[in-house]
């Protein structure tokens, strides 16, 4: 991937983000349903423990909360947890929080920035996983190549990109866990359980090859 090709992608991410920041951001006295982010995080948990083989230690990547809380986050990543610990024996060796000033968060588009991520694999050499609750980083082919030799899976959840099943066919990213495209006049059922709530809302990427 070139820079031209980077700077696309990011565009496509500030876009996104700028779209699930209106979309989440509840008016004046409306509440968000977190019904839908405890589904994810629960789902996701037991999908991160499959590709693991239930064992193994994992890293947790995060957007920098601030000062303000994030009541999506939070549910996201406390059912994340929960589920890891029904799910099998993955365990949590860090989580890390991605810091970015706005020039930064405009450059990358809200993703991760790539220098960011690849100092994070070294820091942890370890990790049997990488969880991305960020954009994944636009990453040139030398870099990709960098991702590739690291010994751990890499899985985003986020907003949906172009390029992830690219990505995800190369090796770069092992999963991807984003958002259905759904009208916005379409009326879904009562979900009857956490995995049918989870199925309404959000899509599972992974190979080709190993699709379902």
């Amino acid at each position: 991937m070139n820079r031209r090709t980077i700077g696309q992608v990011a565009f496509a991410i500030l876009l996104i983000a700028l779209a699930t920041w209106n979309f989440l951001k509840p008016s004046d006295g409306r509440k968000i349903d977190l019904n839908p982010y405890k589904a994810l995080g629960s789902v996701a948990s037991g999908e991160t423990s499959k590709l693991l083989g239930h064992q193994g230690g994992i890293v947790i990547v995060i957007p920098d909360p601030g000062t303000e809380a994030d009541p999506v986050m939070d549910a996201q990543i406390a059912a994340y947890r929960s589920g890891l610990k029904e799910a099998g024996k993955v365990s949590i060796q860090a989580v890390e929080t991605v810091k970015m000033d706005s020039f930064l968060r405009m450059q990358t588009g809200g993703a991760m920035p790539a220098e960011q991520f690849l100092a994070l694999l070294k820091r942890h050499p370890s990790a049997g996983a990488f969880v991305l609750f960020i954009g994944f980083p636009g990453l040139m082919d030398s870099e990709i190549a960098q991702v590739q030799s690291h010994r751990g899976k890499r899985i985003v959840i986020s907003a949906s990109l172009p390029n992830y099943q690219e990505l995800i066919e190369t090796g770069a990213l092992h999963m991807a866990i984003v958002p259905r495209t759904n009208s916005a006049d379409e009326r879904l059922p009562t979900p009857t359980s956490t995995r049918e709530a989870f199925d309404q809302e959000y899509l599972i990427l992974r190979p080709a090859a190993a699709a379902p």
